[in-house]
């Protein structure tokens, strides 16, 4: 009803003839509004502690990229210093040990040895004893005649012989000498064995009765005797070696310790129950350039030597880069090492070699100090025994018994359900069955679409986000409870450097998984789209998928731009801006494309 003033309109008002769910809603409206005021206050002061609490975090990134660039720098370092150490190590102990055996064998060889007829070793000395105890003649006397010795030992021998001898000698002569002598003053006979055979052999017998301490003085005391008389120098304890960068406890050590020691007190951080401690991805460990271990070489049919001094802390069946142990105090170069040809006496070489790398063969070993044992568990870098001693945590479940009592081969799991995963930026990760359907991240909402050779295997879901750590540091730690096989599945075409650099093969045979969805995410630093940095310049954005241009312009003024690099993503960036999406389309553009965009 038009008109000036309402009561000069003409007719009659409208009847507001509402339905019932619109007055109803009217009512509750009426009723909530004040509610609804009240929470919206409470909403907007939630939303502004929270963009406040924003940068906050913001600020915190910033500072934490920069203590975990320094730590890298750090790292760098302790890296460099380990290696120009363990190349040290590869050159003086080696040089050391090789000394040391020359120098041993030299004095061993001069000392000689002593060994009868069965090669066995003997007493050339307990002969003269035997006789002395006996009370028998040198000739009737020995214990065993084939009894020889070699270098000084034999020397040794002849020479309290040779006094021996003289002293009977002389002894007889003096005998002679007396009777002579009494013969000349008496004119008597000297006695014979003829005339006085008892008196003349108990003279005889009297000079050959000769006292141990005659030869005492010409008595050799041999370092390794029994009972030496001077004390031998002891020889130098070989120093364990520095453990090699990138192995177990190195790790443990630099990046996996859960007590990290400041400049005041030790600070404790822990990101897992399994006591892996880091809020910030490390770098990854890289192996000294040119210090892996020796190939098998098929060629290599030289038999395992003793074990030099630099080698003797090696455990039975343990190997380092270099050395493998055999089963007793005789070593093999790694080149011997499951090649094929047996180079231990006892075949020790060729056990395990089955798998690769091959088993890890090693015995139980003192255990550290520095940690909690409980028997039957293990960290990182060993398996607690049942028997209180410690093993390699790389022999674990792998077939063969490492601890004496076999406890290491005890309830170990049959499947991957004890696979733990552990991401270095606490993002969630989780270990799930692939499954047509399911969601691939947790963060996104991709799902399988195929799930090709993968049936029934085991997959670590992951938050999509992890995949900005750069490729030279660690993004998870997956924690095996036996030996395993992983595989990494990339996108058609994406090249890892780190797979190939560290023997990582690809598997051709293998059918890969299949996913999609849509997923709106801002616009990333790694984006192949970059803008121009002059004013009044325009860029342009080709998209051969939606065979789209979308061209912009900068200016002085600043505001935020939305532009569809893709259907399914968001490019999201803030820059000066006044022409803003000119967008220009092919024949084959689509009408979808044009409205997402």
């Amino acid at each position: 009803m038009e008109g000036p003033e309402t009561s000069q309109t003409t007719g009659e008002y409208p009847i507001a003839d509402y339905s019932q769910e619109v007055r109803d809603f009217r009512s509750v409206s009426v009723d909530t509004f004040n509610d609804y005021k009240l929470q919206k206050e409470v909403t907007e002061a939630a939303w502004t502690a929270y963009n406040v609490k924003i940068v906050q975090c913001s600020g915190f990134y910033e500072v934490l990229e920069t203590k975990r660039g320094n730590c890298d720098v750090s790292q760098d370092a302790m890296d460099s210093e380990r290696c120009a150490l363990s190349q040290n190590q590869d050159h003086y102990l080696p040089e050391f040990g090789v000394e040391w055996r020359r120098v041993t064998n030299e004095y061993n060889t001069a000392e000689g040895t002593c060994t009868n007829s069965l090669g066995e070793a003997c007493d050339i000395h307990a002969f003269h004893a035997h006789e002395i105890a006996a009370g028998n003649t040198w000739e009737g006397a020995a214990v065993d005649l084939t009894c020889s010795c070699t270098g000084t030992r034999q020397k040794e021998f002849d020479r309290m012989r040779e006094w021996e001898t003289l002293t009977i000698v002389t002894c007889l002569l003096n005998t002679v000498y007396t009777h002579v002598m009494h013969s000349i003053e008496t004119n008597e006979p000297c006695p014979t064995m003829d005339s006085h055979p008892e008196q003349t052999q108990t003279e005889i017998n009297n000079c050959h009765n000769i006292e141990l301490t005659l030869t005492a003085e010409l008595t050799i005391d041999y370092c390794g005797d029994d009972l030496p008389l001077v004390e031998c120098p002891e020889p130098p304890v070989a120093p364990h070696p520095e453990e090699p960068k990138c192995s177990a406890q190195y790790n443990w050590d630099t990046i996996g310790h859960n007590t990290l020691i400041t400049a005041n007190e030790p600070v404790h951080v822990r990101l897992s129950d399994a006591g892996w401690s880091t809020c910030a991805a490390p770098k990854a460990c890289v192996a000294c350039e040119g210090m892996g271990s020796a190939l098998p070489d098929p060629d290599y049919v030289e038999p395992s030597a003793p074990c030099m001094w630099h080698q003797n802390h090696l455990l039975l069946l343990e190997n380092n880069r270099d050395t493998f142990r055999c089963g007793g105090s005789w070593c093999l170069p790694m080149a011997g090492r499951c090649n094929g040809f047996s180079n231990c006496g006892d075949g020790s070489d060729e056990i395990g070699c089955d798998t690769e790398p091959p088993l890890w063969l090693g015995k139980q070993h003192v255990c550290r100090s520095d940690v909690t044992h409980t028997a039957g568990q293990q960290d990182d870098v060993n398996f607690f025994c049942n028997d209180g001693s410690c093993t390699p945590v790389q022999g674990r479940c792998n077939g063969h018994p490492n601890c004496a009592d076999g406890s290491d081969e005890v309830n170990c799991p049959t499947n991957a359900d004890a696979v733990t995963v552990e991401t270095s930026t606490g993002l969630p990760a989780t270990l799930e069955t692939v499954t047509n359907g399911a969601h691939v991240f947790h963060d996104r909402e991709y799902t399988f679409k195929s799930i090709g050779s993968f049936t029934g295997i085991k997959y670590v879901k992951i938050s999509n986000e992890d995949k900005y750590i750069s490729h030279d540091h660690v993004a998870m730690k997956l924690r095996l409870q036996h030996p395993s096989t992983v595989y990494i599945v990339t996108t058609e075409g994406q090249t890892l450097p780190w797979l190939y650099s560290e023997g990582w093969t690809e598997v051709p045979a293998l059918t890969g998984l299949e996913y999609s969805g849509l997923r709106m995410t801002p616009h990333k630093h790694w984006s192949a789209y970059t803008f121009v940095d002059a004013p009044d310049q325009v860029s342009h954005w080709p998209d051969p998928a939606t065979n789209l241009t979308l061209s912009i312009k900068r200016s002085s003024t600043t505001e935020e731009v939305r532009c569809g690099r893709r259907p399914s993503q968001l490019v999201r960036s803030t820059f000066a801006a006044t022409e803003v999406a000119r967008v220009t389309t092919g024949p084959q553009a689509s009408r979808e494309a044009v409205d997402h965009i």
